[in-house]
């Protein structure tokens, strides 16, 4: 059976000015495609390309972002083949299409790791096939050696100008095919990545005479309005692979990636503009690992610098097709995971407010400083020192442990956003070290995420809280585990969702119990950054220098979680923790709900009233068999969605979701799905969302 993975849908290239054309058929006469494979990575998936030839030189709009090495192949121009477009999209391939490619390459295989040769891939005139319906569009790199199928590509980025007859095909990842893999007896090479590779092909309508004029979109909103919410979500999230190496297995790094597809669920168009310009989007990735009962952070990746909007509509929203600088409404715009991986676009995430959406171009790391000043151009493309830098980087060490779970997330930083849950989603992955390098993979089908961060679905309990006015918010989960003998093990996460001051320390009243195996994790392995931790006045205290004294201090930056944990002689109770605010502004700390060995000991003085405030209490009875009560309190009147959910994220049933009086109110769940069926035994947690917070409680259903 031949791959058929997922391409984006292609996109129109139509400006306010450009008009937009009615159903025709495009014959394709030529083009060029431009391969870019990274020699580290293909040495660790055992590849080497020992001979080439090349027949076109790339394009400078195409193949500007590609990293070296670099091949380009002219398409030949009786190369049979034409495609359809309707109301200025492509929307599908002509049967029987294939594009003829002039040149190619010869690759060298081998064992990873030992360096045994293997059998040659020979990748010589070769042809480019178009399979699968064109919403999950596969293009087939077919030869006529050993192996019909060596190489698949996926997940590019169209779009189609017709004024020009030029259909461009941006930033899509090569991967080897599962023919290829069983062929070398590799068969977890299957959909691993390779390189990224663009396309450019040019055609001529064959029926000039159906060219009907239609309305042109117009508006493109510019500055998001702010009040709207724009709305932009992750629609999917799928596809994560290694794209390079650093240092020798076991004590190396990999550096990972993944693709991404926006969708603008809003009612304006949100804008997208490339380069120095500031009007763009950011794409943030991180991993996880769940170990028994604990889930830490991994690592994450510098930001991705969004550059082009297509006009997919792969969320079946109705797109609204742009010219690229802005994502229309209803549209749907794919990044590869060899473009998100790509350091051309990946700058340091502290230029970048996670909660307004801004950053500033000039004396930006691409903006390269010019003594006395910086010149406001982009002067710095991108580069890296090693393989795994930039990228989303994880530890060996960290990876392939037997009976841990891995998740991935990734989130969209859109300016103006104000509805944020959906930016955010998650999927498990797997992993395993091949001998070269390692294989990640998505653990299940599809590419939809669960939404919002990881950390809510983990521990008793979770609680959602603003840092300060005018900046983002933060996630403290906490789980309490029975050690017996009268002792029980605290385990804190406390994640950074959206806060540009972040966050130098956090305070647990403990009173008088006596902790042990007091321990603290972040994310890196530099052991003379972790934060230090003191014990006085009724409190335990994990704490980093602040900026006033470090600016680059080891601070809980956004979409970073570190973890907090002791064993204590006293059982869990209701308390109230007290985070220090990094970065200075208004407000120097902030309070979050949670369990606590001791309450009653401590020198906060919390300012205004304290009854005032969004509180989940636990369900009773807790565990339950037929049903269980679970009762909430608002500090005014406002809209609330209390959900069930189970571990996986997936929302089981909706309790409420509308409009909740202040005060306590009071719902019940009879252990039944949304359709009344009765679900199984097993953890769920009850979730309340109101405009400004999240919280969580776990429960235990037992049949």
């Amino acid at each position: 059976m031949r791959s058929a993975l997922a391409l984006a849908v292609v996109a129109l290239s139509c400006g306010a000015a450009s008009p937009v054309l009615a159903a025709q058929t495009w014959q394709v006469e030529g083009g060029t495609l431009t391969v870019s494979l990274d020699p580290g990575t293909l040495r660790n998936w055992g590849f080497e390309v020992v001979s080439s030839r090349t027949t076109a030189a790339p394009g400078v709009e195409t193949s500007a972002m590609l990293e070296p090495p670099t091949y380009s192949f002219a398409i030949r121009p009786s190369a049979g083949g034409a495609f359809v477009t309707e109301g200025g999209r492509v929307q599908e391939f002509a049967a029987g299409t294939s594009l003829a490619i002039d040149g190619g390459l010869a690759f060298r295989t081998f064992v990873a790791g030992t360096g045994d040769a293997l059998r040659p891939v020979f990748l010589y005139d070769f042809e480019a096939v178009p399979v699968g319906d064109f919403s999950e569009q596969t293009l087939e790199l077919r030869t006529a050696g050993d192996v019909a199928v060596p190489f698949v590509v996926e997940r590019a980025g169209f779009r189609f100008d017709p004024a020009t007859g030029r259909l461009v095909a941006r930033m899509g990842d090569v991967e080897c095919s599962p023919e290829l893999a069983r062929a070398l007896g590799q068969e977890h090479l299957a959909g691993q990545w390779i390189g990224v590779f663009d396309l450019e092909l040019t055609a001529v309508t064959r029926d000039p005479a159906d060219e009907v004029v239609l309305e042109a979109p117009t508006g493109r909103g510019g500055t998001g309005g702010g009040g709207s919410g724009i709305d932009v979500r992750l629609g999917q999230l799928y596809g994560i692979t290694s794209q390079g190496r650093a240092g020798t297995y076991p004590n190396g790094r990999s550096g990972l990636s993944a693709s991404t597809t926006s969708c603008n669920a809003g009612t304006e168009t949100v804008p997208w503009n490339a380069a120095m310009a500031e009007t763009h989007p950011f794409i943030a990735l991180a991993m996880f690992r769940l170990e028994n009962g604990v889930l830490e952070q991994l690592g994450k990746n510098w930001l991705k610098h969004g550059w082009y909007a297509l006009s997919s509509d792969q969320c079946d929203l109705g797109c609204t097709p742009s010219d690229g600088t802005y994502l229309g409404i209803g549209c749907s715009d794919t990044y590869s995971s060899g473009n998100n991986g790509n350091r051309w676009d990946l700058g340091p995430r502290q230029e970048v407010d996670p909660w307004t959406g801004t950053w500033v171009a000039c004396g930006s790391y691409f903006d390269e400083p010019v003594t006395p000043d910086t010149d406001c151009a982009r002067d710095y493309f991108g580069s890296a020192p090693d393989g795994a830098a930039h990228r989303l980087e994880v530890w060996d060490e960290d990876l392939g442990h037997t009976g841990a779970q891995y998740y991935y997330e990734g989130q969209y930083i859109v300016a103006n956003e104000s509805y944020s849950w959906d930016n955010i989603g998650w999927r498990r992955c797997t992993t395993s070290w091949t001998g070269g390098d390692w294989s990640v993979s998505d653990a299940t089908g599809g590419v939809v995420p669960t939404y919002g961060p990881l950390v809510l679905t983990w521990g008793d309990e979770s609680h959602t809280v603003p840092v300060a006015t005018g900046d983002g918010n933060v996630i403290l989960a906490v789980d309490v585990t029975v050690l017996g003998g009268g002792q029980w093990h605290y385990e804190y996460a406390l994640y950074n969702w959206r806060s540009n001051r972040g966050v130098r320390s956090i305070s647990i009243p403990v009173g008088t119990a006596n902790l042990t195996n007091v321990g603290f994790h972040d994310i890196d392995k530099t052991a003379g950054n972790d934060w230090q931790v003191t014990q006085a006045g009724g409190q335990i205290t994990w704490a980093t220098d602040d900026y006033a004294t470090d600016p680059d201090a080891n601070a809980l930056h956004y979409q970073t979680m570190f973890n907090f944990r002791f064993d204590a002689d006293v059982p869990p109770t209701a308390g109230m923790v007290q985070c220090g605010i990094f970065e200075p502004g208004t407000g120097t700390d902030f309070f979050v709900d949670t369990q606590v060995p001791d309450a009653t000991t401590t020198d906060v003085v919390v300012v205004g009233d304290a009854s005032a405030k969004t509180v989940l209490h636990a369900a009773e009875p807790n565990p339950f068999s037929a049903g269980t009560r679970i009762a909430f309190s608002l500090p005014r009147e406002e809209s609330a969605r209390l959900t069930v959910v189970d571990v996986s994220g997936r929302e089981v049933r909706v309790l409420l979701d509308g409009a909740a009086p202040a005060g306590r109110s009071t719902l019940d769940w009879d252990g039944r799905d949304a359709s009344g069926t009765r679900v199984a035994s097993g953890v769920y947690f009850f979730r309340l969302q109101t405009d400004t917070e999240v919280r969580t409680k776990k429960a235990t259903l037992l049949r």
